[in-house]
This record gives structure tokens, C-alpha cells and sequence, in this order.
């Protein structure tokens, strides 16, 4: 499926995003691989992603930043980028876990699930809840 050619993107700056996801994902993922990273992003932009913001920015922006970060920086892997990708619209109930799971299969939910969990814990220090995603996706 083709995300850019079926959907129409929140903004310009998503999808400039998106585009460099791509990019990145090109040095360290199978092209199967981006082929399932443009199905979660097809599943992020059925679930109007722009119904709610996080830290002031729309939901598949800080998406899309968190698994850039992932894959560019932290040379993570498939289920790992799917995972920070889908993540946080488990706790709004936008995505389901089992819709992660029947789709992506079992590591990414359990990669997304934990996420969701420790995301939804009220973290005092901004750096404890940092180091924990970066333990947890290590």
C-alpha cells in the first residue's frame, strides 16, 4: 500500500517527516520492512491522528519524530521503528494493541505495549522517562 498516493498528510511538515523516515530506513531496513513501515503510517493516518496533539505538536508528528530517532540515531530495527511509531495511540484507544499485533505480529506489540505502559506512567524528571524508553527499546 502506498501511504503518499492514498492519504492525505496532516501537514507538509509531516509529511517531510515521513519522508526522511523513509530515507533513513533505507540504510537499515528490507524493502519488505518499508513496506510495512508505509502500513503503519497508513494505520496512524486512519486514526485521525490529528484529533489530539502531544507536547504541542499532532500526534503523527511526534510519531514519526520518535521513530526517526529510532532508526536514525539509535540504529534500531524494524520492530523497533514500527513499535515508537504506533505506540502512543494505543493509550487513546485510536490503535488497538491486538490491531498492532494481528497486523505486525507479536514483537511489535510487545515492543508497543510496553511503551504504552511506561508512556502512561507520570515520570517527575522528563530524563528518567527518557532513559527508560531508552533502556526498553536497547
Amino acid at each position: 500500500m502506498n501511504a503518499e498516493s492514498k492519504k492525505i498528510f496532516v501537514s507538509r511538515q509531516t509529511e517531510q517527516k515521513y519522508r526522511s523516515l523513509l530515507r533513513a530506513g533505507k540504510a537499515f531496513l528490507q524493502p519488505d520492512d518499508l513496506k510495512e513501515l508505509r502500513q503503519a503510517l497508513s494505520m496512524v493516518l486512519d486514526a485521525k491522528p490529528d484529533v489530539f496533539q502531544i507536547y504541542g505538536q499532532p500526534a503523527i508528528d511526534f510519531g514519526l519524530d520518535v521513530a526517526l530517532i529510532a532508526i536514525d540515531e539509535l540504529g534500531l530495527r524494524k520492530h523497533a521503528v514500527l513499535a515508537s511509531l504506533l505506540y502512543h495511540f494505543v493509550p487513546n484507544e485510536l490503535i488497538t494493541l491486538e490491531k498492532i499485533k494481528e497486523t505486525f505480529g507479536d514483537k511489535v506489540w510487545v515492543i508497543a505495549s510496553e511503551l504504552a505502559c511506561i508512556s502512561s506512567i507520570h515520570v517527575k524528571e522528563v530524563e528518567n522517562q527518557a532513559e527508560n524508553f531508552r533502556n526498553l527499546l536497547l
